[in-house]
């Protein structure tokens, strides 16, 4: 693994299928030598589930609140991952955030494991500019289809509007740029992840490519700063025009988990 914690590592999940996952990356953590402890928070392991959970899969129960879990485990040197939904990770941490420089890592993994497909050498890619896009395409190309079809790279690409500029550009190999980073909008091809920054009114140009209606599709990101009606890349339909248009102080914003879930207010602490 390319980055380790310097404390222990809690991983908590909430449904049997989050249990099976739960139990196959302890065991990857273990081959790489870093301290772990599973914990499950769900009704199923109540009463006579208990039992099961803890002498048949080695994992504990949590009776207590999992806001008071949390805290008890929320050194900086360790690391929290839940298996599960980002806004219980989000509620549950809320509470106990300080600073980047005090706080533990936090991960969220889907219980079905889609983002967690382990690689020989896992990490995240940061895509700044159009050169270095394409340069991490062309190596992804070239480095066969068996690496190049097994999932497991997260991109984070730092502005889309310039990214969408760059993509549907007239160049040489423009039809063969956008057929890659569409398909891995899509969720498609060697891509196991992909996020973006976008802002309403720098990047608007980037609303009317097929890209970013790829990438929206998900529903799922953090909208800042207040003004949501005025954007275009998640759906806040359960919240009132009002509260839409209303300015938020710096760092807080809504959080959508997917098409169709509920809204979550959440606070990033400066």
């Amino acid at each position: 693994m390319g980055w380790r914690p310097d404390g222990p590592v809690s991983l908590i999940c909430f449904t049997r299928t989050g249990a099976g996952l739960l139990k196959r990356l302890a065991s990857r953590l273990q081959e790489d030598g870093i301290c772990s402890c599973g914990y499950i928070k769900s009704r199923i392991a109540e009463g006579g589930g208990k039992r099961e959970f803890e002498e048949g899969m080695g994992l504990f129960v949590v009776e207590e609140p999992l806001t008071d879990w949390v805290g008890k485990r929320f050194a900086p040197k360790g690391a929290l991952i839940f298996i599960g939904a980002a806004g219980i990770a989000v509620r549950a941490s809320a509470k106990w955030i300080r600073d980047k420089f005090r706080d533990p890592a936090v991960v969220v993994v889907d219980e079905k494991g889609a983002l967690a497909r382990f690689r020989e050498e896992p990490g995240v890619i940061y895509l700044q500019g159009g050169a270095e896009a394409e340069d991490w395409r062309r190596a992804c190309e070239k480095s066969g289809p068996e690496k190049a079809g097994a999932p497991g790279i997260g991109v984070l690409i730092g502005n889309l509007g310039y990214f969408c500029r760059f993509l549907y550009k007239n160049s040489p190999d423009r039809e063969e740029k956008i057929r890659f980073w569409e398909q891995a909008a899509r969720g498609k091809g060697p891509v196991g992840f992909l996020a973006g920054i976008y802002h309403p009114e720098r990047d608007y140009e980037a609303a009317g490519t097929g890209f970013f209606r790829e990438m929206i599709t998900w529903q799922q990101g953090i909208h800042l700063g207040g003004n949501a009606a005025d954007q275009r890349a998640l759906s806040f339909d359960d919240l009132s025009y009002a509260l839409q248009s209303r300015r938020e102080a710096p760092g807080t914003g809504y959080l959508k988990e997917g098409a169709g879930s509920s809204t979550c207010r959440i606070r990033v602490p400066s």
